[in-house]
């Protein structure tokens, strides 16, 4: 990765880590831990936001923990 300082460029590494789970995982682990509402989406061509229809590489959860749950 490249920064743009003001006599130049200074260049700095970055690692990033990943582990991937299955939608069914993730949404198993928030159904267990009190989340309610999951949803799944996808981004479309478009980079847009829609709801998942099959099998993606990058998948967007949203859901919502109700109050009741955080006790």
């Amino acid at each position: 990765m490249f920064s743009k300082l003001n006599d130049g460029w200074e260049r700095s590494d970055l690692t990033l880590r990943q582990r991937c789970y299955e939608a069914a995982e993730v949404r198993m682990a928030l159904d267990g831990t009190g989340f309610a509402e999951i949803q799944i989406f996808e981004r479309d061509q478009n980079g847009s936001l829609s709801e998942r229809d099959g099998e993606i590489e990058r998948a967007f959860f949203v859901c919502r923990k109700p109050k009741e749950a955080n006790r």
